[in-house]
């Protein structure tokens, strides 16, 4: 009785270990060769490039209508924004229209 509950003991150690292998490894396919992953890591970092800048033209946006609510009219320039305190600096990769008060990415 001893020696079966060995073997499970042993059979259950051994299994663990080959399933730690094999998510280490990158699955039963085998490991991800370097290309793969670098694929993978610039899609990821583009995927983080594009919320990022999706959110910072949305944030300039809002103050850009903010502005429009309090003033009257829209901003003459980016610039004008941050004279008045509705936002902290000019973001790069940002343009704006204002005889639409039209923020976007560029």
């Amino acid at each position: 009785m001893k020696t079966l509950v060995y073997l499970a003991i042993l059979g259950a150690l051994a299994y663990g270990t080959f399933a730690m292998m094999v998510s280490f490894s990158g699955g039963a396919k085998g490991p991800m060769n370097p290309a793969t992953q670098l694929a993978k890591g610039r899609t990821a970092v583009d995927a983080a490039k594009r919320v990022t800048s999706r959110e910072v033209v949305d944030s300039v946006q809002r103050a850009v209508n903010g502005f429009r609510d309090a003033e009257g009219r829209f901003p003459s320039s980016l610039q004008e924004l941050v004279e008045k305190k509705y936002i902290e600096a000019v973001p790069g990769g940002v343009t704006y229209d204002p005889a639409t008060g039209t923020v976007s990415a560029g």
